[in-house]
């Protein structure tokens, strides 16, 4: 599909290790500097792109955090575009690998791209105790299986009332 498209040869590969010891040491930097900034944020990762122009920075703070002074210190040091990228709970659950309550990889992490909505309705039907603990997930929203289970759910719901149809239908001895 792409005429560029060729296998990777170990100068690519170098460059990449070469990239990702540089982003390495940028967030490292990045952190030290949020201290003198006085900022609240902690920051999650580093990406050099692969023209090497661009430093992309992802973080997450509680509450909105002007990071412009963040921003031109790191890009002063190491005379690169710099972009700043704020990751939401699910997302920074996705980005530390993170082990759900039933013991597997979250599913955000493994195989779910997108997030659709996930209502107490569900829980209440499934049988779910309507307590936070018992309904959120490791980052803090809403279990997504909620919404993957619920169509399951309401399937097996449905045979099961057209087998007691059934069962009652039937003549008793």
């Amino acid at each position: 599909p792409f005429p560029s498209c060729r296998p990777a040869t170990h100068e690519d590969l170098r460059l990449v290790q070469q990239r990702k010891l540089f982003a390495a040491e940028a967030q490292a930097f990045a952190s030290r500097q949020l201290d003198s900034l006085q900022l609240d944020i902690r920051l999650e990762g580093a990406y050099l792109v692969l023209d090497g122009h661009l430093l992309v920075l992802y973080f997450s703070a509680d509450e909105r955090v002007d990071f412009r002074p963040l921003v031109k210190v790191v890009a002063q040091h190491y005379g690169k575009k710099i972009e700043l990228y704020q990751l939401n709970s699910r997302q920074r659950a996705q980005n530390h690998r993170a082990q759900g309550r039933c013991g597997l990889e979250c599913c955000c992490t493994a195989w779910l791209r997108e997030f659709p909505s996930v209502s107490i309705r569900m829980a209440e039907e499934q049988g779910f105790q309507l307590q936070p603990e018992a309904i959120t997930g490791v980052c803090g929203r809403f279990l997504c299986c909620l919404r993957y289970e619920y169509e399951s759910y309401l399937e097996q719901r449905q045979r099961y009332e057209e087998l007691r149809r059934l069962m009652t239908a039937l003549p008793r001895d």
